[in-house]
């Protein structure tokens, strides 16, 4: 039987590993583009044309009181452009990421009785999945 633990699943930021998810789906991560397009012509002929994008996206979702909040403000702010990494240790898991990774904007902020989530979205120039 196979079991699943959220718990060996690890974002590593620049070397730092990010704590405070929130509840959910809190690490999305993939490629942007379709590895290859198709072309079938008019006599049904087929060809394929390979893509060389090879950039990627990654969102994480946090907890307002995440430690990783002003970790990643502070990247955000400097421009960095710093290596993420994605590592599922979990039965059939793998690593996904790159480095060359860069926030794309702050997250919006919301305020409440409960607390509430920050979500970060990632550029990946050179998105790898293994």
């Amino acid at each position: 039987m196979l079991v699943y633990d959220a718990k060996d699943v690890t974002v590593i930021r620049n070397g730092r590993i990010i704590t405070g998810f929130a509840d959910g789906d809190a690490i999305t991560i993939g490629q942007n583009e379709d590895a290859f397009s198709t072309l079938v012509g008019i006599q049904g002929d087929v060809s394929q044309s390979n893509s060389n994008d090879k950039t990627g996206f990654c969102t994480l979702v946090l907890k307002a009181t995440s430690p990783a909040n002003q970790e990643l403000k502070a990247d955000f702010n400097r421009g960095d452009n710093t290596p993420l990494q994605v590592i599922n240790a979990n039965s059939g898991g793998g690593t996904s990421g790159g480095t060359e990774a860069r926030i794309k904007k702050l997250p919006e902020e919301s305020f409440s009785n409960e607390e509430g989530t920050r979500e970060y979205e990632f550029f990946i120039a050179d998105y790898v999945s293994k």
